[in-house]
């Protein structure tokens, strides 16, 4: 399951959607707006393998790893969001 931070933008969520990519949206799908980061820690533990996408610094913590989910932290533009997204969706052509 692919979930967006809120901070990730309306136009790459859509992008992401019109490439045929499942995703899930904090404030939007799942949860609600304004979570608190333990709060969303804990929204990951009740996911089945989860990979969490935001651009919030917080996120990038050791201390967070965990085996049952993935959080990727996008130091990136905001325009660039849904390619790496993509990028890191991808299935692997073997």
């Amino acid at each position: 399951m692919n979930i967006l931070d809120e901070n990730i933008r309306e136009d790459q969520r859509q992008r992401l959607r019109s490439w045929h990519i499942t995703v899930q949206q904090i404030g939007f799908d799942l949860g609600r707006k304004g979570m608190k980061d333990k709060t969303i820690i804990t929204l990951l533990h009740q996911q089945t393998a989860p990979t969490f996408f935001t651009r919030d610094d917080d996120f990038y913590e050791r201390t967070l790893c965990h085996p049952r989910y993935c959080i990727a932290f996008l130091d990136i533009p905001h325009s660039e969001v849904a390619i790496f997204v993509r990028r890191l969706t991808a299935p692997l052509g073997f």
